[in-house]
């Protein structure tokens, strides 16, 4: 993969960590302002508070949005590491950085699918955040085709 691709990719994938803390950061605004929980949300019949409080909104305890700005984190690393070594086991580092693009796609069709046929709600961040993993798993494909 060229140098430049590897640079967007690190820059989406610290894009989408930003976006899903920002979405663990609406969540505590509602519950720091029980009077307007649906600032900046928008869907028919509920709202950001509907996805971030629902059964879905946490695994184990932790918030899901927590959860997805750690993974993309740590995605991040991996490419910082990936474009700043020359070891022969960055071969291998690429092949787990492909596996996590594919990861996130999957967990984010899932989350669209939770939004869109079960909770009948969006949140806006949510979305930014699963419509960028889509796109960078699509993108990763179509790269890693052309070699």
């Amino acid at each position: 993969m060229k140098r430049i691709y590897a640079y967007i990719f690190l820059a989406l994938v610290i894009f989408s960590s930003g976006f899903a803390a920002l979405t663990e950061y609406e969540k505590q605004q509602s519950l720091k302002n029980p009077l307007d929980p649906d600032a900046g949300c928008f869907g028919t019949g509920g709202s950001c508070s509907t996805v971030q409080f629902s059964q879905w909104g946490q695994f184990m305890g932790v918030s899901t949005a927590t959860l997805g700005s750690i993974a993309f984190a740590i995605v991040a690393l991996m490419w910082i590491l990936y474009l700043t070594t020359n070891l022969s086991w960055a071969k291998h580092l690429f092949s787990l950085i492909f596996i996590s693009h594919m990861g996130a796609a999957l967990f984010a069709l899932f989350f669209i699918y939770l939004q869109a046929f079960i909770l009948k709600s969006w949140c806006k961040y949510c979305m930014v955040v699963d419509i960028t993993a889509i796109v960078m798993a699509v993108a990763f494909i179509i790269l890693r085709r052309k070699k």
